[in-house]
């Protein structure tokens, strides 16, 4: 492949993963515009589908709303915080300004501060949609966050020192 049609390829691949993060914001900030009625009722019907596969690993009878809320907002940051992690490894869009901001923080911590302001803006939305705000859930959304963001640059670091 041509380098001109190697960048091309890049640049396309970066735009795709920006598009994703972005469709992921959407669908994280969009679930916190719910009131506690439709939130409740979504949840219900996700406790439905995943209660016989989660009863095998908490114990039958502990699978309950609470803990696929929970589960929901570990998840959704460990998608973003993967999303987050190869945007930043990739280094294609807006590379002067990920470029700038390296020199100050390494791209793990621009990645975990940025998924923690999204954390907190997400529990600020939950505020206004009358769900009420929990610190807890902003913990639980950086530690899925940081899960995935370990394991993204863990496997990073490997492919790149197999490459070379």
């Amino acid at each position: 492949m041509k380098p001109a049609e190697k960048q091309t390829t890049e640049k396309k691949k970066g735009i795709v993963l920006f598009i994703l993060i972005i469709l992921t914001l959407i669908v994280i900030w969009g679930h916190s515009c719910f009131n506690k009625a439709t939130s409740t009722d979504e949840s219900s019907f996700v406790l439905d589908l995943l209660k016989p596969f989660l009863d095998i690993f908490v114990g039958k009878g502990k699978t309950d709303d609470h803990l696929v809320r929970k589960l929901a907002h570990f998840v959704e940051y460990a998608v973003l915080g993967f999303e987050l992690s190869l945007f930043f490894i990739r280094q294609n869009i807006f590379k002067s300004l990920v470029n700038i901001l390296s020199k100050i923080m390494p791209r793990i911590l621009i990645t975990l501060n940025l998924g923690f302001i999204i954390a907190f803006i997400d529990e600020t939305i939950q505020f206004f949609s009358k769900r009420g705000p929990a610190i807890l859930d902003v913990w639980i959304d950086f530690f899925g966050l940081l899960t995935s963001v370990i394991l993204v640059n863990l496997l990073a670091s490997v492919v790149s020192s197999k490459r070379n």
